[in-house]
């Protein structure tokens, strides 16, 4: 659980990653992208880029990202 102070901030989607062990998170709102690999205890800021929302292809290492007037694929 985090608590008040720690996390990336509000992000309007978050998703767990394929073959992450239940630990490996994506997040996107309007401050950017962010992703963490120990479920949710520490946050990387990836991406400034403003997106609503995201979904994690099953069994792959692409994303689709959408925004206002906008929609694009991530790949890792």
């Amino acid at each position: 659980m985090l608590n008040d102070t720690s996390g990336p901030g509000y992000r309007s989607c978050v998703q767990f990653l394929p073959n992450g062990n239940g630990k490996a998170l994506l997040a996107t709102g309007i401050p950017g992208i962010v992703f963490s690999t120990n479920g949710g205890k520490i946050w990387e800021q990836i991406s400034d880029s403003s997106y609503y929302a995201i979904r994690v292809c099953e069994n792959s290492s692409t994303a689709w990202l959408s925004g206002k007037d906008k929609v694009a694929r991530m790949t890792w």
